[in-house]
């Protein structure tokens, strides 16, 4: 059976690939002149049908094809690279749900995965490895050269390392990301469709459901580039902004007291700080640290402001706290706590 394999610009060649023989590498050189191929432009029927065919031979090549196109993409030069990849070099991420169908479709403009499946496949363009904390549950993971990512309650990150870069995604939670100097690979923080650029910095950085990012800079300075744009607000040190899409960015900084600083990162001491916030918030946070829900009776209590310090794993004492506060009586039972 024989594949054809593309050499040059609108020069082609065949090459006898027996199955049972052929190489990752064979493999890898088909799919480069395939990623090379649909960059240029829409497939011909006929073409499309030629690499229908070639994937539905081998659970192999499809993995192959993405990385050629992934790494296509973020080099311009897939078919140098192709054929090199380095199986030491290069660990496996987390497999994508990616059909032969839905392949073919980014040979028409479309988006370009960059990253392969590890069950399937024996390496890939990037390493990439989650992290994720349980409810209560607070972690911290060791980066390079001394920098460190804490993750708080309930949240999950993953950390891609490209041949240049270390991307990490936020992908819920909450998360301090201490950046010790110069790296080796840049650093890029992904949140949603927003990207942050740093060198050296501390920065706080929240994606909780239902709000939108935000981040604090507490050491440092970060670049922060918005959704399809191509310029970015850089974000000082006692800096706090929300990613949100609209227009003046730069006007929506919003300087931040060393004590509202000191309040946003009580959580790395196991503790949960509250300035003149609505009962009904603090309430909320607690959620994210105990498997027992604290419930308002009277809807009217959750507008009260409270302040001070409390142990996020103890609800209870927080409840009796604001039962003394504000003169209600407090309900601890096995499944939850009752306020009112």
């Amino acid at each position: 059976m024989t594949w054809p394999i593309l050499l040059g610009e609108g020069s082609w060649e065949e090459l006898d690939l027996v199955q049972d023989r052929e190489t990752p590498q064979t493999i890898n050189e088909v799919a480069a002149g395939w990623a090379v191929r649909m960059d240029r432009g829409p497939l011909s029927a006929d073409d499309a049908e030629a690499l229908e065919t070639w994937l539905a031979q081998d659970p192999r090549r499809l993995g192959a094809l993405m990385r050629a196109r992934a790494l296509f993409t973020r080099t311009e030069a897939a078919w140098s690279l192709a054929p090199v990849f380095n199986r030491q070099a290069f660990a496996p991420p987390s497999p994508p749900q990616v059909t032969r169908r839905g392949m073919l479709m980014w040979g028409t403009g479309g988006a370009v995965a960059a990253s392969v499946g590890a069950g399937v496949l024996g390496y890939g363009l990037t390493a990439t490895t989650a992290y994720a904390t349980t409810r209560g549950e607070m972690r911290q993971v060791p980066l390079e050269e001394g920098s460190r990512l804490t993750l708080n309650t309930l949240s999950t990150v993953r950390i891609g390392t490209y041949v240049g870069t270390r991307d990490i995604w936020l992908d819920t939670g909450e998360i301090l990301l201490s950046l010790a100097g110069e790296h080796k690979r840049a650093y890029v923080l992904r949140v949603r469709h927003w990207r942050l650029h740093a060198a050296s910095a501390m920065v706080f950085v929240s994606n909780l459901p239902d709000r939108p990012p935000e981040l604090t800079v507490h050491r440092g300075a970060i670049d922060v580039i918005g959704p399809g744009s191509a310029r970015g607000v850089r974000l000082e040190r006692d800096c706090r902004l929300v990613l949100t899409p609209a227009a003046g960015l730069e006007q929506r900084i919003e300087t931040v007291s060393p004590e509202q600083m000191s309040r946003e990162l009580a959580w790395i001491n196991g503790q949960l700080s509250f300035h003149d916030e609505s009962l009904g918030s603090a309430v909320a946070a607690f959620t994210r640290y105990s498997e027992r829900p604290i419930l308002l009776r009277d809807p009217a209590l959750a507008r009260e402001a409270v302040s001070g310090l409390y142990a996020a794993d103890d609800p209870a004492g927080f409840a009796q706290a604001i039962g003394t506060a504000f003169d209600v009586p407090v309900r601890v039972e096995s499944d939850r706590i009752v306020i009112g």
